[in-house]
């Protein structure tokens, strides 16, 4: 045999290995994967999503139409003092809910009090164990929980999240419309949050009542 033609040979040959090499990787990753059910997340081990759908109203891109959809509504200036863990805090819904602890710095519309308050917003992750306690046995086997040791239930979060989230930041200041309900909760989640106050300047022509 010729030395060119074996140069081909050996070349081809570890071409092959090597071809083969990453192809068995990548299906260990795929396999691995389809057995834990869970990604990382922000250090988190995340089994699964749940999206929350909303309807509304009006066009909820307009400040105004996110003002008028509020319960005793106000438009505050806050800064993020820490963000706490989502928990189902309202026991007649559904959706969980975030605590932000905050310190309200001006009032820009509404009755509001300034100083130190904590807030919601709807979504989070939430720890398996404490969706499990909220759902019937047939939701729990459909979710696959049922599957998890007693460990891994208080290891392991469902995400809730909607199509208008928005990642607040500690220690950043935002223009938040607040439904001040029982739950004081930003309204409509990222349509509610303004990183600059002036871009709400329009809702002080706005009625409270």
């Amino acid at each position: 045999m010729k030395k060119g033609t074996k140069i081909l040979l050996i070349i081809s040959t570890l071409l092959l290995i090597t071809i083969l090499v990453v192809v068995l990787i990548l299906n260990l990753q795929n396999k691995n994967t389809q057995e834990n059910h869970y990604s990382e997340s922000e250090d988190k081990k995340i089994f699964g999503t749940v999206s929350i759908s909303s309807n509304w109203v009006k066009d909820p891109t307009l400040p105004e139409n996110v003002f008028d959809m509020s319960k005793n509504p106000c438009v505050i200036l806050i800064n993020v003092k820490s963000i706490g863990e989502a928990s189902f805090v309202n026991t007649s819904d559904s959706r969980p809910y975030t605590p932000i602890n905050v310190e309200i710095k001006d009032v820009l519309k509404g009755n509001c009090s300034l100083g130190e308050k904590t807030i919601y917003m709807i979504g989070g992750d939430v720890k398996v164990s404490e969706v499990k306690n909220r759902k019937s046995e047939a939701e729990i086997e459909k979710m696959g929980l049922d599957t998890l040791s007693d460990e891994e239930k208080e290891s392991m979060y469902i995400s809730y999240s909607t199509d208008y989230d928005f990642p607040l930041e500690v220690n950043r200041d935002y223009a938040v419309i607040l439904s001040n309900s029982d739950i004081p909760t930003i309204m409509g989640n990222g349509y509610g949050i303004f990183e600059n106050k002036n871009n709400v300047n329009g809702l002080n022509t706005l009625s409270t009542n």
